[in-house]
């Protein structure tokens, strides 16, 4: 695989809509790297097209969660997200998209919070 998702959580119960979100809008396997706080459990058997690696670590912080998974991986497409969002189901592949002309681009994503609203 050439690309991977990075997510930093402390274990927002938001955490599985995100994921949920993600494993719709992919089409094949890929490798999801989730760096949270080690007293939190998941259950990734639950997604299709999600191959979770999980990194424990026991102090909070968004730097040290991405530095620690950034360190464990070798794909070349990288995309991060927070633990409370929600992709768009063409989300992943227009990033990717982008990756191929651009060294580093953004996307829209929509906040767990405003789900409800957006819709």
């Amino acid at each position: 695989m050439s690309e991977a998702i990075f997510i930093t959580s402390i274990g927002r119960p938001q955490l599985y809509d995100t994921l949920a979100s993600l494993d719709k809008s992919l089409s094949t396997r890929t490798s999801v790297y989730l760096s949270i706080q080690d007293d939190f459990y998941l259950d990734a058997s639950i997604y299709k097209f999600i191959d979770l690696k999980i990194f424990y670590h026991k102090k909070r912080g968004a730097s040290l969660g991405k530095n620690l998974t950034l360190k464990n991986s070798t794909e070349k497409k990288l995309l991060f997200i927070d633990d409370d969002i929600i992709v768009d189901k063409n989300w992943i592949q227009e990033m990717l998209s982008s990756l191929d002309e651009h060294d580093l681009v953004f996307g829209k994503t929509i906040p767990y919070y405003l789900k409800s609203i957006v819709g």
